[in-house]
């Protein structure tokens, strides 16, 4: 039986949760090249930290606060037994508790509302643990392409965008912060 699921905010959500995995893996992969060259860059550091900003924006844009957010993902269908299956499906694939969910998804959207998207000067909490965020994501991909099921989505999947665009991007960022060593910024 076909699922009644809201295609146009398929078409904006699925995207969203593609571009956070293409900024952490574009970040994962600047920060060790970064780290290795030892270059003490102003512009490639403000440039990785870039891609965490946005990736974490991304992540939020679909799973942070759903009252704001035209494109969280449950907006993409509005039948409570669904949307419980996604809670379930996430907390299993995380190993997560329901509280221990709630805490990680509050760590989240603090870090957006108080270091990303604004300012606090006495927030002192550490980055989240966005190898959880990418876990949620991989989750919302494989559920999601089950939800849609019999249309189906033929990109590939996140986990596999994820090791393609990390590979890719770390010999391009190595020979761009190569290509800029010693130059004034």
């Amino acid at each position: 039986m076909k699922m009644k699921y809201d295609a146009d905010i398929f078409s904006h959500q699925f995207p969203i949760v593609g571009q956070f995995v293409r900024q952490l893996a574009y970040f994962r992969a600047a920060k060790p090249v970064y780290n290795k060259l030892n270059q003490k860059s102003p512009f490639w550091c403000a440039t990785i930290d870039a891609h965490l900003k946005i990736a974490t924006i991304k992540w939020c844009n679909v799973f942070g606060a759903d009252g704001c957010n035209s494109t969280h993902w449950k907006k993409i269908i509005n039948i409570d037994a669904v949307r419980d299956s996604f809670r379930k499906h996430v907390l299993l694939e995380v190993g997560f508790s329901r509280l221990e969910w709630m805490c990680y998804h509050k760590a989240m959207c603090d870090f957006r509302n108080k270091y990303v998207a604004h300012y606090e000067m006495d927030f002192s909490q550490p980055v989240p643990d966005f190898d959880i965020a990418l876990r949620i994501a991989y989750a919302y991909d494989k559920w999601v392409r089950d939800l849609i099921h019999p249309d189906v989505y033929e990109g590939p999947k996140l986990k596999e965008e994820f090791e393609n665009w990390s590979r890719r991007a770390g010999l391009l960022i190595e020979k761009a912060m190569k290509a800029s060593a010693g130059m004034k910024e």
